[in-house]
């Protein structure tokens, strides 16, 4: 069955984030704006609901290169895809590429399988829709087509709303050598909304090299003195602080 590859993540504890920023010499950058979407109807048994079902919406807004929109399912199960989705890698239409990913996401002791579908926007969509709503326009076909099969409940994407932006900073991968092996290809980001402030290592590698690799991505952050944090997935961290900002606006 397919299975695309491994990404390895590493998060750093929020009091160390300064601290490994000088470290890893990650000098300050433009932040893209991220938005993720939910349903933030009054009255919900669950203050998440669609991340409730495993479905995540995430719109970027860059500032180099093109947006794009992605629809996840994590974790996730290959049998969620029927023969297309299986079949289907890097699409195009006219200048816009679309890639759909059937990978697992390991972070710490946590390991999960995730299927995504990543499209390109084109310029100002994701502002329009960030400001204005319009959840519906900033998919493709083809993503709300992946709702529509593979979503454990029905999704109306014409209630959803966009949650606050995420200040997002992503500098381009470094290199870590890695004994006995190929070198690591290390990308960094750092996310900030209110008190949550997370950097993130990750690698993407081949599934028979994921073991040895993320042993020597944390071997690497440990050498540098920092603590691997062992919290809760941040995308959860941040969605459950953005739907209760977006209820509680600051005055």
């Amino acid at each position: 069955m397919r299975l695309d590859g491994v990404e390895v993540k590493v998060n750093v504890d929020a009091d160390q984030t300064q601290a490994a920023l000088q470290m890893l010499d990650l000098l300050p950058v433009d932040p893209w704006q991220i938005f993720f979407i939910e349903d933030v109807t009054a009255g919900l048994s669950s203050s998440t609901p669609l991340l409730d079902e495993h479905l995540i919406i995430r719109a970027r807004q860059k500032t180099q290169g093109a947006d794009d929109v992605t629809v996840k399912f994590r974790p996730a199960r290959r049998s969620q895809l029927g023969s297309r989705w299986l079949g289907m890698k890097k699409t195009k239409d006219g200048d816009l590429r679309s890639e759909l990913k059937v990978e697992e996401d390991w972070a710490s002791g946590r390991r999960s399988l995730g299927i995504s579908l990543t499209a390109e926007r084109p310029d100002g969509l994701v502002a329009a829709a960030a400001d204005q709503g319009g959840v519906a326009a900033l998919l493709t076909h083809d993503q709300r087509e992946l709702i529509d099969q593979c979503a454990g409940a029905r999704v109306n994407l014409d209630v959803l709303s966009p949650l606050p932006a995420v200040s997002a900073m992503r500098w381009p991968a470094f290199t870590v050598p890695r004994p006995g092996g190929e070198d690591l290809k290390v990308r960094a980001e750092r996310w900030t909304i209110h008190s949550l402030d997370f950097l993130e290592l990750s690698i993407a590698v081949a599934v028979d090299e994921a073991q040895a690799c993320q042993s020597a991505l944390e071997d690497f952050v440990a050498g540098k003195g920092l603590q691997v944090s062992a919290a809760e997935a941040k995308t959860s961290q941040v969605m459950q602080l953005l739907v209760a900002t977006a209820a509680n606006p600051p005055a």
